[in-house]
């Protein structure tokens, strides 16, 4: 199998080039590369056969079609490597094309000059305006690409603005420093290199409101002020938060690096891929949503140059692992595995896409189920569904092996999810006689689980069935687990698993990223721009703890949002003396108390632990303390529900499983018998510390190849004297 991977690498692809602004002729040329063909050599093929005496002046451009995005290569990047990493579904949308570049070495676009000048006239007027020697231009209001600066303000007439601006495809508005951008579902023309320089080192009432200009603002306010930038997505799922991520970094990238790409961006590229795989999944209303919020810090010295970046993640939604609503799925990287691997590997690590894994079941709605849709039809449209999961597999591949995930990573990586999924098989049955005690009902599971762990199937059948209590006199005695208890612990155990992978993948991201340099005064002389990319408010046909703690989060959000767009403001205002209408605003300041509040706040209340207590008493403790507070209600009909007042809207919780996910508590019997995993790889990631376990993992690789050159040293010897 490694040798298979080895002999990949010198595989042939045809990488077909557009000759665009170098040549009269529309012909695309193809040229046939490995994975380390470099661009300068691409270039230099391509000009070759166009007949350019000066390949020099030319560079290779990564462009999307669609959206005119661009990215240009540096000489030493590997293109192959970066076409194995476009998304599948959105292939055709991508390809290379020869740019001309000027004596500086900078790209250039025909009609850019046209463009600043317009920007300049424009900005030129405004100043004359405010100064008086021009008269005010009259926009109406739905023409406002400023909320601040209508006539009058109501919800219906913001609302009426920005569906006004939508229709003429003007999907973002300025609402003072927010910038509020609607989901187009469609590729917009306005992200080419034309609209990235327009909106370098401009303000923003120049142009018309873009997610660039905010781009734009932070990373010059950073470079001027020396301080750190911060910048918030925020939105319901599927209104695409995660695209806005990736082009506000794209910018900041540009506006760093003047357009060329250096290894930190190539390392960015390929860890959305990688956190993409492992954190995100199709839900009922987005079919990549993230399972997890992030925080993405990209460092930058003090002249603006870019040195480093890194990732810190909230939240996994690992409940997912082990139970999907109808209409959604597991996170990415099972179906990757399962539908995109060979029969003959899949055979190696004891799957077979013919089988139902439990963890994989995909649930069908409502509508489905009325129509009395069989087991069968559910599995084959669940792998009709997954026909793109082998070129999915190879870009998560790819995205690896730029993260330094090499192949024996892998092969623990792929191995381990391997275990997940036959765990999740693993099933309880009671004894026959008299003894009421458990077994399991398929030792084959249980024996592929182990083998694929490197654990004794003894024990961890032991720690499936039992745990051991303690008496009164310090005397310990072991328990068989209920039906319930023993579901329970398996799920903990996938969970700490995935968890633990999860936490380890974030780390080796983040040790991809980090700054290179040893310069200690450098480093402190540093500053950030962070992009904070948290789950949307979510109400869901069952909402469970997760939405409780996701809509919480974006309640904080939210009230941080109207503190400084309307609560600061006008304490301002009134600080400096100055007449206006008070502005009516609705405080959630409420909502956050029924949450947070000492003694009292649903928070404190679920983290309550005494004899009996389950989610019935938890929720008839809510209903008692909160019955008749203002954001929280009980149903309508008699259900273990209740139902919270949200800024966005009024969502109704199930309280089923409330307290074991608060509690979310894995025994340490479970964590012990991993640790002693024959797996280097498995005991590493359940470390205390996964930063330390990359740390040592690179230290034995850098070992491991010191010994392995010098052995290939001594053959050669051997073989020289030999002769």
């Amino acid at each position: 199998m490694n040798n298979i991977k080895i002999m990949a690498f010198d595989a042939t692809y045809m990488i077909h080039v557009h000759p665009v602004d170098c040549s009269t002729s529309s012909v695309v040329e193809s040229i046939s590369c490995t994975k380390r063909t470099t661009a300068a050599e691409v270039v230099a093929k391509v000009t070759r056969k166009l007949g350019i005496e000066n390949g020099l002046s030319y560079v290779l451009v990564e462009m999307h079609k669609d959206r005119g995005e661009e990215m240009i290569l540096a000489q030493s990047d590997l293109p192959v490597q970066r076409m194995l990493l476009w998304p599948t579904q959105f292939q055709h949308s991508y390809k290379f094309v020869l740019r001309e570049t000027d004596e500086s070495g900078s790209v250039m676009y025909h009609g850019a000059n046209s463009w600043h000048e317009k920007a300049e006239r424009v900005s030129t007027e405004r100043d004359m305006a405010s100064k008086g020697f021009l008269p005010p231009s009259k926009l109406s209001d739905s023409d406002c690409p400023d909320l601040c600066a209508i006539s009058s303000l109501s919800q219906n007439k913001i609302l009426e603005i920005l569906r006004k601006r939508f229709l003429k495809d003007k999907i973002y508005t300025y609402s003072a420093d927010t910038l509020i951008s609607i989901n187009p579902y469609k590729f917009m023309p306005i992200y080419n290199p034309k609209y990235m320089t327009l909106y370098q080192n401009r303000r923003k009432e120049d142009l018309e409101p873009h997610i660039y200009a905010i781009a734009d603002t932070a990373f010059n306010t950073m470079v001027q002020t020396k301080q750190n930038q911060c910048i918030v997505i925020t939105g319901k799922s599927g209104s695409g938060k995660t695209q806005a991520t990736h082009f506000l970094v794209h910018h900041s990238l540009a506006l760093c690096q003047k357009s060329y790409m250096t290894g930190v961006e190539n390392m960015l590229t390929g860890a959305g891929p990688v956190l993409e795989a492992f954190g995100n999944a199709q839900t009922e209303h987005n079919n990549n949503s993230s399972r997890f919020g992030k925080f993405l810090k990209i460092h930058f010295y003090g002249s603006g140059l870019l040195s480093g970046a890194d990732v810190q993640t909230y939240l996994l939604e690992k409940s997912r692992l082990v139970h999907q609503e109808p209409n959604e799925k597991n996170f990415h990287i099972f179906y990757y595995l399962l539908y995109g691997t060979s029969p003959e590997e899949l055979k190696e690590i004891y799957l077979d896409q013919n089988t139902n894994y439990n963890y994989l079941k995909q649930l069908l709605g409502v509508k489905a189920l009325s129509q009395k849709w069989c087991l069968s039809s559910i599995t084959k449209c669940s792998k009709h569904a997954n026909t793109d999961a082998p070129a999915e597999l190879e870009r998560l591949r790819q995205a690896m092996e730029v993260m330094g995930f090499y192949i024996g990573a892998q092969r623990s990586i792929f191995r381990l999810i391997a275990a997940i999924i036959l765990l999740g098989n693993i099933t309880f049955k009671m004894k026959s006689g008299r003894d009421e005690t458990l077994e399991i009902q398929d030792e084959s599971y249980l024996t592929s689980v182990s083998l694929l762990l490197g654990l004794d199937k003894n024990v961890v059948r032991k720690c499936l069935l039992t745990r051991k209590a303690k008496a009164g006199a310090g005397e310990r005695f072991v328990l068989s687990l209920k039906l319930e208890e023993a579901r329970a612990t398996r799920d903990a155990m996938s969970k700490a698993l995935y968890q633990s992978l999860f936490d380890w993948a974030v780390s080796s991201v983040n040790m991809a990223l980090a700054q290179k340099t040893r310069d200690t005064k450098l480093k402190s002389q540093s500053q950030w721009i962070g992009l904070l990319d948290i789950f949307g408010f979510e109400d869901f046909v069952k909402n469970s703890f997760e939405q409780f703690c996701i809509n919480y989060a974006s309640e904080h959000l939210q009230h941080y949002c109207i503190k400084h767009t309307f609560q600061l403001e006008q304490e301002e205002y009134r600080a400096e003396g100055l007449t206006w209408k008070e502005v009516d605003y609705a405080d959630n300041s409420g909502c956050l108390l029924l949450y947070e509040k000492k003694i009292t706040g649903l928070f404190h209340l679920i983290d309550e632990n005494f004899p009996g207590a389950n989610n019935h008493t938890l929720l008839s403790q809510f209903n008692r303390v909160h019955g008749n507070t203002r954001y929280y209600d009980t149903t309508v009909v008699k259900e273990d529900a209740f139902m919270i007042v949200h800024y966005a809207g009024k969502v109704k919780y199930q309280i089923k499983d409330f307290r074991e996910k608060n509690h979310d508590q894995v025994r340490e019997d479970l964590i012990t018998l991993v640790r002693t995993s024959q797996s280097s790889f498995i005991q590493g990631i359940v470390s205390k510390s996964p930063a330390a376990v990359v740390r040592w993992g690179v230290l034995r690789a850098i070992v491991r190849a010191m010994f392995a050159f010098k052995n290939a040293g001594k053959k050669t010897l051997r073989k020289f004297f030999s002769y």
